[in-house]
């Protein structure tokens, strides 16, 4: 993870340091410019004015469903982030980075009242977290969550949190792409949403929102390649999107710590130029290059050099196929069949999936 941040805060000798947020949103079709009477206007498809009224608007709307999370280790604060308020039962959706190895986690609410927190559920195979505070009902307000899958690149984006312990501080930018994947040195993280909005050390486990106020991300990562020596510079961050969090929030809820299903392998993308250059006379698929060892890859027979073609009857074309279809559809101590060739040959190999180790997964 040398060229990733995480978003959270961390504390070292009283200084600051960490790592920030970003946007994402999902505009209804794109929204145009339009003269006013006196200066332009940003009209979306549904007729609403993108102008400050409606950005104050839905900041004064959706800041409330935005909390500081704090983490102490000893006597020590150690890390800072933000969550969102999922209901008025105290849940609240953050980064699993956030909360990670804290002694004591604390929840700042929107009316300045702090409370203590627990650890309800955690996925850190997606960097997420659920935490839960006991408040009263009236204090809590509940954000919305939109859809996703609807965000496309050029869209706004807007993000909220509390960046430097700055509460709810808020952020403007654009959809810069979706469908980013992130190495992580362990389980990469996928599907994400890159946005160039500002982002700064305390945003991690805030919202990425839309158009319309609706949560359409969690706030994870920055690209700090382009950084300066000052921290100036070109970056983008990125969000976890919304509908991953749906795909596990009733397991967080319910008090489970999420298992993701792992074969063990490294590989890349077969196209024909590296075909060509191995002499391999099929196209596509995915190549593996490397085997863990006491992997369920290669207790089934999976050796580098192979390419696999097929999961369970489905075409890999890319190795994004393999991880989708793992994710979506699979669980760990189940089977799935991989069509495999290998020197000249196509045979299927049965392979019972594994567990993540927790060596290799976000923490």
């Amino acid at each position: 993870m040398s060229r990733w941040r995480r978003l959270a805060a961390t504390f070292a000798a009283g200084v600051l340091g960490g790592a920030l947020i970003f946007l994402g949103l999902g505009l209804v079709p794109g929204p145009w410019l339009r003269p006013g009477p006196d200066k332009p206007r940003i009209v979306d498809a549904a007729g609403v004015v993108l102008d400050e009224e409606w950005l104050v608007s839905l900041y004064e709307r959706t800041s409330a469903s935005v909390v500081r999370i704090t983490q102490t280790r000893g006597e020590n604060q150690v890390g800072l982030g933000s969550g969102v308020i999922l209901d008025r039962n105290g849940h609240i959706l953050t980064n699993n980075h956030v909360v990670a190895g804290a002694d004591r986690l604390f929840v700042t609410l929107p009316d300045r009242t702090r409370v203590e927190a627990q650890v309800v559920g955690r996925d850190p195979g997606n960097d997420l977290a659920v935490i839960r505070v006991d408040a009263d009902p009236a204090r809590l307000t509940p954000a919305t969550l939109g859809d996703s899958s609807t965000v496309r690149p050029g869209q706004f984006a807007i993000a909220l949190g509390n960046p430097f312990g700055l509460d709810r501080t808020i952020t403007l930018g654009i959809i810069s792409g979706v469908g980013r994947t992130l190495p992580t040195g362990g389980r990469p993280l996928r599907a994400l949403i890159q946005t160039d909005a500002l982002i700064n050390p305390g945003n991690s486990g805030g919202p990425l929102l839309n158009s319309r106020g609706e949560v359409i991300g969690i706030n994870t990562a920055l690209d700090s390649t382009q950084l300066t020596g000052d921290g100036r510079g070109a970056a983008f961050g990125l969000a976890v999107p919304i509908n991953t969090v749906k795909q596990v929030l009733p397991r967080m809820l319910a008090g489970e710590t999420v298992k993701h299903p792992w074969l063990g392998i490294s590989s890349q993308e077969l196209d024909p130029l590296l075909a060509k250059n191995r002499g391999i006379p099929i196209t596509t698929g995915a190549l593996v290059q490397r085997v863990v060892r006491e992997s369920p890859a290669e207790q089934a027979g999976i050796r580098v050099g192979d390419v696999i073609t097929r999961i369970d009857g489905r075409p890999v074309r890319q190795v994004e196929d393999i991880a989708d279809y793992l994710d979506s559809a699979k669980a760990v101590g189940e089977t799935v069949t991989l069509e495999v060739w290998r020197d000249g040959e196509t045979f299927n190999l049965e392979v019972t999936l594994g567990e993540w180790p927790e060596t290799l997964v976000n923490r």
